[in-house]
This record gives C-alpha cells, sequence and structure tokens, in this order.
C-alpha cells in the first residue's frame, strides 16, 4: 500500500513537472492571482496534503534503510526530490503553517492541527515533518514499551519521571532518538529553556499521552471518565463519575446530564440502586488518569462553577484548594500542602479543604509514589480568588471587591496593562495562607479583561528553571434590572404551609406567592392590627394599646404625628373629655397631637367603611370637644390616669432610614445582574456571591440564614428539584403586595429591589403623594422593607407607580376575615408516616448541639433525625424516635420543625413586643407563608441579628417582628408546641 501511495505521489509530480518542494509551494507562488486555486481561507481541502505526509512518513523510517532523511526520500521518489531549501514562496515550514491555519480556520469539519514548534538550528527545512513523525517507528515502539512499564502513558506525564527512564535506557534507542534527547539536555534544560518549548519534548508527550493503536496492552485511554465532586444542600461534599458523550453504558448506570460545562465532560452516572461500596464503583468506572490518581490516594479537585469540582492534573494543581485525600495519606498531604480535614463522603477518605496545593520538585515522604504531583508539560498557573464572578466565569469591575491571585511558591506574580506588566504585591495571612494583590494603581476602567502571570523557579533533575504560567479573566460592568429571568424547565418543590410539599413545574415565569389574589375584596382592614395604633381616652394623655371601653377614638402612625385618627366609639352614648391627665408629659404630647392635625385625617368608622368626619357633624362635634382639650393651657384639675408611655412601646415604629447598607446594595446588585441573563443560580453559587461580599466564607450557617431572610422578605426563592440534589435560587420580581388600612390602601414591596431601583420608586412615590416608610432590618446584609400608602384612598397611585417602574401588578392580602386564619397561613396535614423508602441509606444525621448535620454526630438522643440518599435523587430527612423511625419528609425545615417539635424542643419564643425567636444555632424558620406575612404587614424585616464575638461574627437570634398586634393572630396560624413564653 505504501510503495503504491508512493508511485501515486510520483505520478503527479511528473505530470505537473515539479519537484516536490515545488509542488507544494505553488500556490503560495500564485497568492492573489486569480490562477491561484487554494488559499488557508480556501472551503476545498488542500491538494498537497498527501505529500506532506509522505515526508512525515519518510521521516518516521520509511523505507526501512539505513540513512539520513534525504536519502530515504530519494530511495521513494528519486530525482523529484533533490532537497528542500527556503525560496521566495516559502519552504515545507511555511506549508504546514498554513495547513494549520486551514485547520483552524476548519474546525467544525475537521480536527485542529497543532504543530511543534519550528527548528531554527538544525533542521529548519523538515522540522516539523521531522517532529510530527518523531520517534520513528522502531523507537517508537522501545518509548511506548519503556513508559507502559514504568506505568506513564498518561496524558501529560511528569517531566522528572520520563528523563528519569530516557537516561537510564538511553542506549536502546536509535541515533536521532538518542541525538535528540542529548540535544534537549544541552540546548533547553542546561540553558533554562522551558520543555515546553522543545519539540523533542513534544513528541515524547504525544506518545504517552496518545499512543497509536497498535498498542494491546497496558493502561486505557483517558478522557472518557473523571471524578468529580459537588456540594448538596446541606453542604456536604459529594463524589461522583462524570463521563463524555462516547463512554459506553455501563450496566447498572444511568446517565444524567451535568447541566453546565465540565471540558468534554457532558454526563453523570447515577446507580440505578444504592451501592454498598462507592469506592468499587469509582474502581469499575474511571478510566485511564483518573483511575491511576485515585488509586494512588490523592484527588485534587478543581472548581468548575460554585459547589462544582472536577479532579485536577498537571498545571491545574496550583488552582485547587481542596482535595480528597485517603486516610494513609492524609498526615504526608497537610504536612506538604497544609489545609483542614473534614469528613469525608467516601469511607476511609478525608476531605482536605484551604490546602496550597502546587506542582513539586520532587516528591516528599509519605506520597512517594503519587506522581500526578509533579512538573508537567505545561507549567503551573495562577489563578483568581475572591472578587466577585459573573455567570461567565469573568469578574465584576467593582473597586473593593477585585479579585486576588492565588500562586503558590511563585517568585513574582504580574498584571498587563496597556503593554506592560505592573508587579502585583505578596501578602500572607495568618493561617500563612499566600496570596497577591493587584496594583493600587492599576486603571480598571481602562481594561476588559485581567491576564497575570506568575514565574515559579523550579529544579528538574540537577537544573534550575524559570517557568511562567498565565491566566486571564474578562471584566464585566453590573447590569442593574428588575426583568429577572423566571423559574427554568423542570420540577421542583414548593413549601407551603402544609407539611405535605407541593410541586411546581417549570418554565414559569413567576413562583406563586400562594396568599395574594388580584381581588381586592378579599384583603381584611388591617388598622387594629397596625403596630403603632393606639386608642384614646377622655384624659389628656390616656391612651392604650388595646382595644378598651369608653376610649373612643383610635390613632394610628408615627408617635408625633399620626396619619389618621378615626372614631370608633358610640355618637350616641359620646364620652367626652373629663378634665383626668396622664402623669407622663410625653403620652400628653402624643395625645395632643391626635387631636391638632385638622379634620381631613379624621374618619368615622361604620361598620367596613370610613366616613369623612365633616360628613357626620355628630362626631364632629365631639371632636371639636377633644380639640378644645388639646388645645387648652388651663391648669389641670381632674385626676391622674395610669401612663402608657407610648415612646417605651412604639420604639420599634420610629422611621427607618431607606438607605442600603454597601454589602446589602452590591447583594442585591449582583443578584440582579445574574437574574437577568440566567434563570436561577445553584444555592451554592448564591452562597459563594455572598461569602464574598459580606466577608462570611467561613460561617455558613450564618450564610444560610442570611439567604432565608432574603427568601423571607420576597427577594429570592430557594427550590430544590426533585429528580436530584440541586437547589436553585430564582430572583423574584418586584411587585406591591396591598393590605387595606380604614379607607386606605397601604403597600409592600417584594421582589430583588436594586439600591438605583429603590431610589427611583421614593422618588416617583412622592410625586404620586404617596407616604414612604421603611422597616429597619436586623443586620446590615439585609436591604430595608418598604411600605407606601395613598393618602386620599384611592389605589390608582399604587397601580400607576407599579406601571411606571415595570413591576408586575398589584396584589392583595388575601386573608377576608379576621376572625379565621386563611389555610395557606395554617400549619397543616403531617409529614409522612409510612416506612421510609429501603433503597434510602443513612449518611448522616442531625446535631442539636452544632445545629448541622454530620457524619458522625453525637449521641442524638431520644428524638434523632437522619438524612438518608439513596445517590440519585433529593436525599430524605427521617425522624426517629429511640431508633425508630416515625416519620419523614423530603424537606429539611420540615423535618427539623417536627424532630424539634418531637425533642420538647420548642424551637421559637414569643415576646412581649411581638417579636417571635429562634434557636440562634439551628436553621430553624417559620413556614415560608408565615414569615412573608411578617415582611408585609410587621414591624420590621425577619431575619437574623448578629454580633461579633473573638473577631466572629456569630448569629444571635433569628427574628420575626410580627408586632404585639399582629403576634397573636400569627401565632394562632401554628402549632402551641412550637411555642414557648420567653422569661424576662
Amino acid at each position: 500500500m505504501l510503495k503504491a501511495f508512493s508511485a501515486a505521489i510520483g505520478k503527479e509530480l511528473d505530470e505537473e513537472k515539479c519537484t516536490l518542494e515545488s509542488y507544494c509551494l505553488k500556490y503560495r507562488r500564485h497568492c492573489g492571482r486569480p490562477a491561484a486555486y487554494w488559499s488557508p481561507a480556501s472551503d476545498e481541502e488542500p491538494y498537497f496534503f498527501g505529500c506532506l505526509w509522505l515526508t512525515c512518513l519518510v521521516a518516521s523510517g520509511y523505507p526501512p534503510k539505513e540513512g539520513q532523511f534525504y536519502n530515504r526520500m530519494k530511495l521513494v521518489l528519486g530525482r523529484r526530490s533533490p532537497g528542500f531549501t527556503s525560496r521566495e514562496s516559502g519552504s515545507f515550514e511555511d506549508v504546514w503553517e498554513d495547513l494549520a491555519d486551514w485547520t483552524k480556520r476548519h474546525h467544525k469539519r475537521y480536527r485542529e492541527l497543532l504543530l511543534p514548534p519550528r527548528d531554527t538550528t538544525y533542521r529548519k527545512h523538515i522540522g516539523r515533518s521531522f517532529y510530527l513523525a518523531f520517534p520513528n517507528h522502531a523507537d517508537r515502539l522501545r518509548l511506548r514499551a519503556a513508559l507502559e512499564r514504568a506505568d506513564l502513558l498518561v496524558n501529560d506525564p511528569p517531566i522528572r519521571l520520563v528523563l528519569e527512564v530516557l537516561r537510564r535506557l538511553r542506549q536502546d534507542f536509535g541515533k536521532d532518538f538518542q541525538q535528540e534527547l542529548d540535544g534537549f539536555f544541552d540546548k533547553y534544560l542546561h540553558t533554562g529553556r522551558d520543555p515546553r518549548d522543545s519539540p523533542f519534548w513534544r513528541a515524547v508527550v504525544q506518545q504517552a499521552s496518545a499512543p497509536s493503536l497498535d498498542r494491546t496492552g497496558g493502561a486505557e485511554r483517558t478522557g472518557q471518565s473523571t471524578l468529580m465532586a459537588r456540594f448538596d444542600q446541606d453542604d456536604l461534599l459529594e463524589l461522583y463519575i462524570a463521563c463524555t458523550e462516547q463512554y459506553p453504558d455501563k450496566h447498572g448506570f444511568i446517565r444524567e446530564p451535568l447541566g453546565f460545562e465540565a471540558g468534554e465532560f457532558r454526563y453523570r452516572l447515577v446507580p440505578q440502586a444504592p451501592s454498598s461500596s462507592q469506592r468499587l464503583a469509582f474502581d469499575q468506572l474511571l478510566t485511564g488518569t483518573s483511575r491511576r490518581i485515585f488509586a494512588r490516594g490523592v484527588v485534587p479537585l478543581l472548581r468548575v462553577i460554585s459547589g462544582e469540582y472536577r479532579l485536577a492534573q498537571g498545571e491545574e494543581l496550583a488552582e485547587c484548594e481542596r482535595a480528597v485525600v485517603r486516610n494513609d495519606r492524609v498526615e504526608a498531604f497537610i504536612r506538604a500542602f497544609g489545609g483542614k480535614k473534614n469528613q469525608s463522603a467516601l469511607p476511609d477518605w478525608q476531605e482536605i479543604e484551604g490546602c496550597q496545593l502546587r506542582q513539586l520538585d520532587s516528591l516528599p515522604r509519605g506520597l512517594e509514589d503519587v506522581s500526578s504531583l509533579l512538573h508537567t508539560t505545561v507549567p503551573q498557573r495562577p489563578h483568581f480568588v475572591g472578587g466577585i464572578r459573573t455567570s461567565m466565569g469573568g469578574f465584576y469591575r467593582l473597586n473593593g471587591y477585585l479579585p486576588r491571585i492565588h500562586a503558590p511558591g511563585a517568585e513574582k506574580v504580574e498584571v498587563a496593562t496597556a503593554g506592560l506588566w505592573l508587579p502585583c504585591q505578596r501578602i500572607i495571612d495568618e493561617q500563612q495562607v499566600e496570596e497577591w494583590l493587584l496594583p493600587a494603581e492599576l486603571d480598571l476602567e481602562a481594561l476588559q479583561k485581567l491576564q497575570v502571570a506568575a514565574t515559579w523557579k523550579v529544579h528538574i533533575e540537577d537544573y534550575v528553571l524559570e517557568r511562567r504560567g498565565e491566566a486571564e479573566a474578562a471584566l464585566d460592568a453590573l447590569s442593574i434590572a428588575i426583568d429577572h429571568k423566571g423559574l427554568p424547565s423542570g420540577d421542583f418543590w414548593l413549601e407551603t404551609a402544609s407539611r405535605r410539599l407541593e410541586t411546581l413545574r417549570g418554565p414559569a415565569e413567576e413562583v406563586p406567592l400562594g396568599f395574594t389574589t388580584r381581588n381586592s375584596t378579599c384583603t381584611m382592614d388591617m388598622v387594629f392590627f397596625n403596630a403603632t395604633a393606639r386608642w384614646l381616652g377622655s384624659g389628656v394623655g390616656e391612651m392604650s394599646l388595646v382595644p378598651k371601653e369608653d376610649f373612643p377614638w383610635l390613632a394610628c402612625g408615627p408617635n408625633n404625628s399620626p396619619t389618621m385618627v378615626v372614631f370608633v366609639g358610640d355618637a350616641r352614648r359620646p364620652v367626652l373629655p373629663d378634665g383626668d391627665f396622664s402623669p407622663l408629659s410625653k403620652d400628653r404630647r402624643h395625645w395632643k397631637k391626635a387631636f391638632s392635625g385638622g379634620a381631613s385625617s379624621v374618619f368615622v368608622r361604620e361598620g367596613s367603611e370610613y366616613v369623612p368626619l365633616d360628613e357626620r357633624p355628630e362626631v364632629r362635634a365631639i371632636h371639636s370637644a377633644y380639640v378644645e382639650a388639646a388645645c387648652s393651657t388651663a391648669q389641670r384639675t381632674g385626676s391622674a390616669c395610669t401612663p402608657t408611655d407610648l415612646d417605651r412601646y412604639l420604639q420599634e415604629t420610629e422611621r427607618a432610614s431607606g438607605d442600603y447598607s454597601k454589602e446589602a446594595t452590591l447583594l442585591l446588585d449582583v443578584l440582579s445582574s445574574i437574574a437577568h441573563t440566567r434563570s436561577g443560580i445553584p444555592l451554592r453559587e448564591a452562597h459563594e456571591h455572598l461569602a464574598r461580599i459580606t466577608d462570611t466564607d467561613g460561617h455558613h450557617s450564618l450564610r444560610l440564614h442570611l439567604l432565608r431572610a432574603l427568601e423571607e422578605m420576597g427577594a429570592i426563592d430557594t427550590l430544590p428539584r426533585m429528580n436530584g440534589r440541586q437547589k436553585l435560587v430564582v430572583a423574584r420580581r418586584p411587585r406591591l403586595v396591598v393590605s387595606r388600612r380604614a379607607n386606605r390602601f397601604s403597600a409592600t414591596v417584594l421582589g430583588l429591589l436594586p439600591q438605583k431601583i429603590a431610589l427611583l420608586l421614593e422618588k416617583e412615590g412622592k410625586n404620586r403623594s404617596l407616604q414612604l416608610t421603611y422597616a429597619a432590618p436586623p443586620n446590615r446584609f439585609q436591604p430595608p422593607i418598604i411600605h407606601l400608602e395613598a393618602k386620599n384612598g384611592s389605589l390608582e397611585p399604587l397601580v400607576a407607580l407599579s406601571r411606571e417602574l415595570a413591576f408586575i401588578p398589584p396584589e392583595f392580602l388575601n386573608w377576608p376575615d379576621v376572625a379565621q386564619v386563611p389555610m395557606h397561613f395554617t400549619v397543616r396535614d403531617e409529614l409522612e408516616r409510612d416506612t421510609p423508602p429501603e433503597v434510602y441509606k443513612p449518611e448522616a444525621a442531625w446535631c442539636w448541639k452544632t445545629g448541622a448535620f454530620l457524619r458522625t454526630p453525637e449521641e442524638p438522643g431520644e428524638i434523632g433525625l437522619e438524612r438518608r440518599s439513596d445517590g440519585q435523587r433529593a436525599p430524605i430527612y427521617v425522624i426517629l424516635r429511640a431508633g425508630t423511625p416515625v416519620s419523614w419528609s423530603y424537606s429539611r425545615a420540615w423535618a427539623l420543625l417536627d424532630a424539634a417539635e418531637k425533642a420538647g424542643r420548642p424551637p421559637f419564643t414569643h415576646d412581649e413586643t411581638g417579636v417571635l425567636e429562634t434557636l440562634a444555632h439551628a436553621p430553624i424558620h417559620l413556614p415560608l407563608p408565615l414569615a412573608r406575612l411578617c415582611t408585609v404587614v410587621g414591624t420590621g424585616a425577619p431575619g437574623p441579628r448578629l454580633a461579633e464575638r473573638e473577631g466572629r461574627r456569630v448569629v444571635t437570634s433569628y427574628v420575626y417582628p410580627f408586632g404585639r398586634k399582629l403576634a397573636p393572630l400569627a401565632a394562632r396560624a401554628v402549632p402551641e408546641s412550637w411555642i414557648q413564653r420567653k422569661v424576662e
């Protein structure tokens, strides 16, 4: 066949009356002329490809005769190949480069050709042909056999170990190979040049990582499957196998799409039935390099996206800060790379976080056979840490929140700007973690991307080299908008007031709130539950915080400036001022303010209607008597009545600022920018943004509370998928939730609302004569809650405001009758009482002391809570009594509430100000509809209260400030066993 191929080439050259070289260069001589029939931009295949392939064939040792390349070529083509030279139109090296350019332009049709570097010293004209075919057939067989015996037939093998093999077996190879090996040491290592620039080394690596098809023994080809890991919703690291499209089906396993880009890997292999040994499954499914690395007990993990990791290899090591390590390697690993060990889902392995992985010159004691830690062809790269990442992997251009550079052991790190490289500053924190800061003089606005380079000094055998690795990331501006994407495709669990979770199918533009309606008649009058409501008696300064006989007036609003006064007495039996007075001057002042603001904000309540004072002369006469008493300066002659001390009880109603903190502003801006382009983000990614913005990287429970608070404020929804462990965070588009207060409509803004839009809302609201007030958040990481009220009793200003700001149309609080708590606010139903499915196996248990799931918890006591998994779907949570299951749920929140109730641990306290609180350390919260009721009509925002203790932020409590009026009503919706009275 080879003779026939060579003869065909010779015949073509004879017909064209060309030498091999002139035939290949013909298109370059006619470039740009009509006669030119091929160029790197042509759609046609290159006519000269067979000739180039022939040069590689001859370079590989064909025909099998001793001699140099040109001698063998003459044996094949005779006079048609007198020798190769450089011509005006170029040389064979140029033809190779044009071919590579053509494959790059047509990469969808053909695999891109990667050429070795030009040889500018010895093989100036046939360097590419020689090194693409190097080593020759005989040496290739010897090389593969040698590398296979040393277990080095892997992608990008370690330089040091390969050179040791080649030095030891040098005499086994042919003359060309020995000459190239010696030249590699003399021209590259001895002079400090990087091995990756050597054509010889590139050819050796090519044989190691992609051996020819005639090899029958040894290791498998790599790239078919790999080890990956992810954090689930309980913050536990789970290991799994990912595979490529071409990976063969395996009995007992099904494919599940990853849902994100991870190189060539597209699917997760999921067992159809729980496996008794995860280790056995890994041994069966892993291929090539992945199997070797796993077998040697050190698995470095490279972050792919938030909460998702894959096995790292070669130059990726310096980008890793996490690994899974077999128990017998843990001590040696931490000694070499540092880090903190945690429990792992894989028996006999530990998860190591915060380690400083990097490529090594030599292997340390205890890791002598972990060759994947040594230097490879491509130098290790620096990587970015911190900063606020975009959904595409870049960073937002934000001063104060720029990424740092992680490059363990680097001699220097530089950043490119305007054609220059500026030095970065090395810092070492208290944990001895080394990082580099971008220079302060860096002009961010002039940069579209960050490009950094790190230089390491490495030792290969007895040679010292400087190796340089680079990394880059795009810089993007925030995109502030409120047209958030909705729910993506799939089936999700939806949290309601029922212990039995409801289901929701995507895609959907909105996640329903579940407690609102478009019917304005279905919302009751909330005036009596207003936190500022106080009833006014006949004495000057006589007031009550609850309805009381002979207290005919109701005032609402701030202490010194009530916004509404309502007559709630009986005009037929008027109660008139009697000369009594409060001994507290401030109570007298507040009482007088209610009757000194004119009659425009005074109404008479008649059933469910409110009539202006001017329309009821009999009540106007009563009101005049109270105005006279309020304005009187005569000496008091009556008796002292019981003081109220209104200031003390209404402290929580003081006007809060509408300003967002720096952290809250940035968090909402980042989340809204992501939601503008993506339908939901993984919960772990939201955790990552929150950690970087609030500097709470080591406080998972705190972040969990903060994200729950954002959900309870109506800014986001967190929804677990029914068919897997992923939990998505979906932004809510802003809308007004309206309730009625006397004859006026009040509204609360629910939704993810960046401060820029909040400021616009304030401006437009004032233009429409809406009164804005703010409910303060319990910590600086949450935004305030915005309340609006239409002063004239009309709904139209609220509707017009929603339309102007592109909000979702207003919805009304669905609570028609004060005497009956609606079903959507009532805790109801029971958890599953049947036996938990046998396919779910225990993998962690709840620890009441730490408020977290642990793989080896302390003794749980009479009532325990287990998390069980089947390896495919979302986990279930099983409540046990004396070790026997009594109920279970897919919802961790409901399982925790049920377990606390059965254990006699009431999770909530209730104080006299109407604030419900939960245990500080446990992620136990009210059912979502009740929590959002607190947001809509309560006195403040639900969320965690924080304190600084020993330089660390801690959650002291999680609060629901319903207010003293609304709290008793909300308490009717939950079991009595949930609440214990707070002991003062």
